[in-house]
This record gives structure tokens, sequence and C-alpha cells, in this order.
């Protein structure tokens, strides 16, 4: 109590003046440090996360590239799923038209264009010529997308026959594999 009733002299105010605001200074230096090093732990962690992740993915990626079939009967027999399935190709494919709810949809033809060997089946290029309106030709794709036939759509032309695309001619060339029996 003595303290504060005596008076204190100019120097002696400026140098308590000068220790708070050092004193401040401090604390607002040691809280900001301790914030930054909080987040400098967090992200370390966040690092070392992916780091370890990272190493996870390289390895599952090296097995995955690197994954063989145990053998040659295997592969025949992941094959041999797909081409009994193609064995059919039309059948499926006038399934398909056959399935459309549009009736101005119309499969023209189907023809073989060109048959080559490989280690047991038959490629076969297939032409097929469809008039429609350009969007069931885009549904037809996606029909023959989701069939259970092996094929590779190697073109698609669609030339329209009237201004508007009600009316389109596509020419769709695809691949099917069938077994050589």
């Amino acid at each position: 109590m003595r303290f504060l009733k005596t008076q204190l002299k100019p120097s002696e105010i400026a140098l308590i003046s000068i220790i708070l605001m050092m004193l401040l200074f401090i604390f607002n230096f040691t809280w900001k440090t301790s914030s930054m090093i909080r987040s400098l732990n967090a992200l370390q962690v966040q690092v070392e996360t992916s780091r370890t992740k990272l190493t996870e993915n390289k390895i599952l990626y090296t097995r995955l590239i690197s994954r063989t079939p145990s053998s040659e009967d295997v592969k025949k027999d992941f094959m041999d799923q797909y081409v009994l399935v193609n064995d059919r190709f039309s059948s499926v494919i006038t399934g398909i038209v056959n399935s459309s709810k549009n009736k101005n949809f119309s499969l023209q033809k189907i023809s073989l264009d060109e048959q080559t060997k490989e280690s047991g089946y038959k490629k076969l290029l297939y032409s097929l010529d469809i008039e429609s309106s350009f969007i069931e030709i885009g549904k037809f794709l996606e029909k023959l997308e989701d069939a259970p036939l092996l094929t590779e759509v190697t073109s698609v032309e669609i030339k329209r026959i009237d201004n508007e695309m009600k009316r389109c001619l596509a020419q769709i060339r695809l691949y099917s594999y069938v077994r050589i029996e």
C-alpha cells in the first residue's frame, strides 16, 4: 500500500513501462511461436502419413504391373468366356436393335469385312449400317458397350439424311472374336 502512495519518478515510470512492454512482447512471441510449432508438428504428421501411403501405393502398383497369370490355361479360359458369348454376334446385335423403343431405328446391314486368325480365335471385322436419329445411334452404342460381347469399335461415321439430326445414317465398324473349331 505504501508503494501506491509514493510518487514515482519519471525515469522509474519509463523503466516499468519498458519492462511491461518487454514482458508483453515475450508473451506474444511465445504464444505465436508455440502455435507455429503445433502447426509444423501437424504438418510433419501429414507428410509422414502421405509418405507411408505413397510407399504402399508404389508397392501395390509394382505388384499390379508385374502380375501375370499363373499359366496359359488361365489366359485361355479368360478369353473363352468372351468368345462363347461372341459366337452369336448377329443375334446379340439384332436383340439390341429389337429392344429399341424407337420404331424409326433400323439396322440396314451387318456384313463381315475381314477375318484374321489369332492363336485359336478369329478376329472378325464387322460393318453395321444403321438408320435412326442421332440420339438413338448413341443409345445403340451404349447398349453395345453393355452387351456381353467382346467388341472393339474401330470407327463410327454418321451422316445426316435430313437437315436436322432426326434421321441419320451411321456406319459402325467393330471387331469381334470367335473361337476356331
